[in-house]
């Protein structure tokens, strides 16, 4: 009979506050109706959200049965006091009032990181949206045996409408987790939330290797000293009346940057000076890749003759394109020349003082001629640039230089 009498007056108070709210509201008086609204709602918290004296159902939850993370199947719980006393609390609430519902992310979705936002409609009870709960939110990782491990649940206040909570564990890449929430207020759990679930991203690729030191001083000059020994003494088969070479042509680039090389086709630009001994097109080509960023400077020198002979060129580098290409005509010819091909002039982190490159000579595949004075006969198809290393170049089947480019740093 107590127990009866306690439950009528509660009954009788309950009552007695909603129609003070009533009042309030017809009257305007807008801050004594949310009084009396804040009380309503302590009381349910207190008495009815509890499940105390026999108060009305509230609105059914949505459903999570048939969809459920149980406990039993939680591995590594030695640390739920930490995480989270409602995550491993049981299924069955204590609380009246509706199971959030998950928003984002959807179901299935592959986040773009290893803090994902997760965010679910509030929690609301039967009359009234109860004030001053807070969302549970719980995550686990789904194990390759199928098993889950809790990995992290984090308790935040409900806000009107939608609640997010950023997951502040970094989750491993490329696993699939499951999650949900619940509302959580004075040690009372409500329903769990349907389970959504979510896919990490693959890990990103790993950083590139640190690249090679460079020097203090970003910038140096050159000299490029040609010297030519061809003559009759050095290479004497069918040594021609002209001997020369053509005006020489470079460029100061990457290390991926190739104007031309061995066992490739000749470009258009790399055909007509070997053929014509001309500057053009390679120095387009040279200018457009300058304009595309992966070259920085092109120079142009004067042509040798007679040979035996000295033609120098000057240019400045720096350790952004710390590669130079430079080519000239062996004339008369049919597609010979002379060149190197990216060499670098950094080394240990400092500018190299000096460098000497032999020069042997090179066929450029675009004519068919076979020795210096041959007449025009275009190769079709080309084939790729190779070493000359026959007639008549070699001596006793031996190749020797035309000469040498000797690079010298000058500051």
């Amino acid at each position: 009979m107590m127990v009866g009498a306690m439950c009528r007056s509660r009954r009788n108070r309950r009552r007695h506050i909603m129609t003070s709210a009533a009042l309030a509201i017809r009257s305007g008086l807008r801050r004594r109706a949310h009084d009396a609204g804040v009380r309503l709602v302590a009381v349910f918290l207190g008495l009815g959200l509890t499940g105390a004296c026999g108060s009305a159902t509230p609105t059914a939850p949505t459903g999570v049965s048939g969809d459920r993370l149980l406990t039993s199947d939680i591995r590594g719980l030695g640390a739920s006091a930490a995480l989270g006393a409602f995550a491993t609390a049981p299924d069955s609430p204590t609380l009246k009032v509706t199971s959030p519902t998950p928003q984002s992310p959807a179901t299935g979705t592959t986040v773009s990181g290893v803090h994902p936002t997760l965010s679910v409609a509030m929690s609301v009870g039967e009359y009234v949206q109860a004030p001053g709960l807070q969302l549970g939110f719980a995550v686990w990782r789904m194990e390759d045996d199928g098993s889950l491990t809790l990995v992290e649940a984090e308790m935040v206040p409900q806000t009107d409408g939608t609640t997010t909570y950023a997951v502040g564990w970094a989750l491993a890449h490329a696993a699939e987790y499951r999650w949900r929430a619940r509302a959580v207020i004075n040690g009372a759990f409500g329903p769990w939330s349907n389970v959504a679930t979510f896919r990490t991203p693959a890990p990103p690729p790993p950083p590139p290797p640190p690249g090679p030191p460079v020097p203090s001083d970003p910038q140096a000059r050159y000299r490029a000293v040609f010297e030519s020994d061809w003559s009759p003494a050095t290479h004497p088969q069918d040594y021609p009346d002209n001997a020369h070479y053509s005006p020489l042509i470079g460029a100061t680039h990457l290390a991926t940057t190739t104007f031309w090389q061995g066992g490739m086709l000749a470009s258009t630009g790399i055909e007509r000076m070997a053929e014509e001994g001309s500057q053009s097109p390679l120095d387009a080509e040279m200018a457009a890749a300058i304009a595309s960023g992966v070259a920085e400077f092109l120079f142009r020198g004067g042509g040798l003759a007679p040979t035996p002979g000295v033609e120098a060129v000057e240019f400045d580098v720096t350790t952004a394109f710390p590669y130079v290409t430079l080519v000239s005509m062996i004339a008369p010819s049919p597609d010979w020349f002379v060149g190197v091909n990216g060499l670098p002039l950094i080394a240990n982190g400092q500018w190299r003082d000096e460098v000497i490159v032999p020069l042997f000579p090179w066929d450029a595949g675009t004519d068919n001629g076979a020795t210096y004075d041959s007449a025009d006969a275009d190769a079709a198809p080309a084939t790729p640039v190779s070493p000359l290393l026959g007639p008549p170049v070699a001596v006793n089947g031996t190749v020797a230089p035309f000469g040498r480019f000797i690079f010298r740093r000058l500051n």
